[in-house]
């Protein structure tokens, strides 16, 4: 995998991030109940790394299960349609994640992540995850609140949008991803 691990630096026993890696963090939504302590704790646990535009993020082994934060860029999501071929149904966008349906029920993934720009992302391992809702729990809240009309099988397609919060798909009800 052609993946960048970006600087952090020690400073005794703490890991300490570029300023500007903590200001984005604290925009986004699973994050905003976070205080300064519990995001310091996060990026304590957490990988940040860079993925090449066009390159596919791997989802093997230890990754299978890991939350994947999108800092900057933006990640297509692409799945197999009834003829087989690839199909890009959606944009995840910086503030975003990806990997939390996995992670949450174990599932296999269902769909393949490529970089449509450099990106940067933080990897949140399934054990520093348990450990922030442990001490969190309004970040699983977070989390899962956009989530909800995603799963709903009412909703069959939705509309395009290009808000940071949402992302944009007209999905069949068979299909899942995360």
């Amino acid at each position: 995998m052609n993946m960048t691990f970006l600087s952090s630096f020690r400073a005794g026993r703490e890991a300490v991030y570029p300023e500007t890696l903590r200001q984005r963090l604290q925009q986004f939504p699973l994050l905003a109940d976070l205080g300064d302590a519990g995001l310091r704790r996060l990026l304590g646990e957490a990988n940040w790394f860079g993925l090449p535009g066009g390159m596919l993020l791997d989802r093997t082994g230890e990754n299978n299960l890991a939350l994947f934060l999108v800092v900057t860029g933006c990640l297509g999501v692409f799945v197999n349609d009834e003829r087989g071929q690839r199909r890009l149904v959606a944009h995840v966008p910086a503030g975003e994640t990806v990997g939390e349906m996995s992670l949450i029920s174990g599932d296999a993934h269902s769909a393949q992540l490529v970089a449509l720009r450099d990106t940067e992302l933080l990897r949140v391992s399934p054990e520093a995850f348990n450990a922030l809702i442990a001490r969190h729990p309004r970040v699983m809240l977070n989390l899962m609140r956009p989530r909800v009309p995603r799963r709903s099988p009412s909703c069959r397609c939705r509309k395009v949008c290009t808000t940071n919060r949402s992302r944009s798909a007209c999905l069949r009800r068979s299909w899942t991803w995360d």
